[in-house]
C-alpha cells in the first residue's frame, strides 16, 4: 500500500514498531463480540469480571488503539520530514479500499452469504461509510500532513509545547474522563499525535536519544496501562458507576498508551537499521488492514472461528490467540498476492482517471483564480 520508493531504506526498527502495532491491532480485533452480529456472546468486554480468562480478553481487546498508536508515530515520524502530498498516493490507498471491498462482497455472495441491500451498498463506498475508519482517518492526515509541518516549523519551541499541553489536557485528561467534550474525533486525535511525535523528535533528542532513560519510562507506562484496567476491574465489582468502563480507557488518548507509543518510537529510532524484508512487511500494512477488518468477513466469516471452537472447547484465550496468529499469517500471504498481481493492473486504471481528474480540476482552479 505505501508507494514511497524510499520504502526499503527506511529505519527498519521504526517500520518493525509499526508491524508490532499491527500484531496488536489483530490480538484486539481477534476478541470475540468485537462487532461481530453474528459471534455467540458470552462476555461483554465493557463488564467487570473475576473470571481471569475474562479479564485477559479485555485486556487484549483494550490493545487495539495501542497498535494504533504504534502506526501512527511511526507514520508521523516519516511525515515530518516530507512536505508534499502525493494525491496519486490518495488514489492509490482509496482504489485498494474498493477493490478489497468488492472482492469481499463477490466472494460473500458466491458462498451464499445473504447480505441486505445496505450490506452491498456499502461496499462500493468503504471508506465514504467508515468500513475502514483507520485507512480514512489516515488519508485525511495524510493529505494535510504538509500544511501541519508548516505550523510546527513557525512555532517556537514553548508554543509547540503548550500547543501539546493543552492537547492532552483537552483530550488525554478531560475528555478520557468523560468522552464527547471539545469536539473530540479520530481524525484530532491524530492530529494531536502528530504534534506528540513533533515535539519529540525535534526538541526532546536529550531524552529521546537516551535509551536506558526510555526503557524506565516504558516500564512504568506499561505497568500504569494494565494498573488502570486493573482498578477499573476491581472498582467495577464493587460500584455500579464503573461496572461497564472496562473499554472506557481504550483509546489513541490514553495517556499510558502514548507514554508506551513515544518511548518505544524513541528506542526504535536510536536502533537504525535497514531490513529490506521487514520494510516489505510494513509496506503492506494498510493493505493488510484492509483486508483483515472488512466489515463482511468480520460480521460473516470470522464469527464461524468461533464456533467451531466453542464446539471443540478448551481456554477461550489459547482460541483468541489461534486466530490472531492465522489472521496475521493469511492477512500477510493475501496482502503480498494482492500487491504482487492485482495492485499493479488497479494502479494503471487509477492513474488513467487520476490523470482525467487532475486535467478538469486544473481548468476549474484556473477559471476560480481569474474570479479573484
Amino acid at each position: 500500500m505505501n508507494t514511497n520508493v524510499n520504502i526499503k531504506n527506511r529505519n527498519s526498527s521504526i517500520e518493525l514498531l509499526k508491524i508490532l502495532g499491527l500484531i496488536f491491532i489483530v490480538l484486539s480485533h481477534s476478541v470475540p463480540c468485537y462487532g461481530d452480529k453474528n459471534a455467540i456472546s458470552f462476555i461483554d468486554n465493557n463488564l467487570a469480571t473475576q473470571n481471569i480468562s475474562e479479564f485477559i480478553l479485555i485486556v487484549l481487546g483494550n490493545l487495539g488503539q495501542v497498535g494504533n498508536l504504534f502506526f501512527i508515530m511511526g507514520s508521523a515520524y516519516f511525515l515530518l520530514d516530507k512536505n508534499t502530498t502525493r494525491m496519486k498516493k490518495v488514489a492509490y490507498i482509496i482504489a485498494d479500499c474498493f477493490i478489497i471491498s468488492i472482492i469481499s462482497l463477490l466472494i460473500h455472495l458466491l458462498c451464499g452469504v445473504k447480505l441486505n441491500v445496505k450490506d452491498i451498498f456499502t461496499q462500493f463506498f468503504p471508506i465514504t461509510f467508515n468500513k475502514n475508519w483507520f485507512v480514512g482517518c489516515y488519508l485525511l492526515l495524510y493529505i494535510i500532513h504538509p500544511f501541519l509541518n508548516k505550523i510546527i516549523i513557525t512555532l517556537k519551541k514553548e508554543n509547540l509545547l503548550r500547543i501539546n499541553i493543552v492537547f492532552l489536557i483537552l483530550y488525554a485528561v478531560i475528555n478520557m474522563i468523560h468522552s464527547g467534550h471539545y469536539y473530540y474525533t479520530n481524525l484530532v486525535g491524530f492530529i494531536v499525535i502528530y504534534f506528540i511525535v513533533a515535539y519529540d523528535k525535534l526538541y526532546l533528542q536529550k531524552f529521546s536519544q537516551n535509551t536506558k532513560a526510555n526503557i524506565r519510562v516504558l516500564i512504568f507506562a506499561i505497568i500504569m496501562f494494565l494498573g488502570l484496567l486493573i482498578v477499573t476491574n476491581l472498582l467495577g465489582l464493587k460500584i455500579n458507576l464503573f461496572e461497564d468502563k472496562m473499554m472506557h480507557w481504550n483509546s489513541i488518548m490514553n495517556i499510558f498508551g502514548i507514554l508506551i507509543g513515544i518511548t518505544l518510537l524513541n528506542i526504535a529510532s536510536n536502533k537504525s537499521i535497514i531490513n529490506k524484508k521487514i520494510n516489505y512487511l510494513s509496506s503492506l500494512s494498510l493493505l493488510f488492514y484492509v483486508i483483515h477488518e472488512n466489515d463482511l468477513f468480520r460480521y460473516y466469516t470470522k464469527p464461524l472461528f468461533y464456533q467451531w471452537g466453542f464446539s471443540i472447547g478448551g481456554n477461550i484465550v489459547l482460541w483468541v490467540l489461534l486466530e490472531a496468529l492465522l489472521l496475521f499469517l493469511f492477512g500477510m500471504i493475501l496482502s503480498a498476492v494482492y500487491k504482487l498481481s492485482l495492485q499493479k493492473i488497479i494502479y494503471k486504471i487509477t492513474d488513467n482517471i487520476f490523470d482525467i481528474f487532475s486535467n478538469i480540476w486544473s481548468k476549474i482552479e484556473k477559471k476560480l483564480l481569474l474570479l479573484n
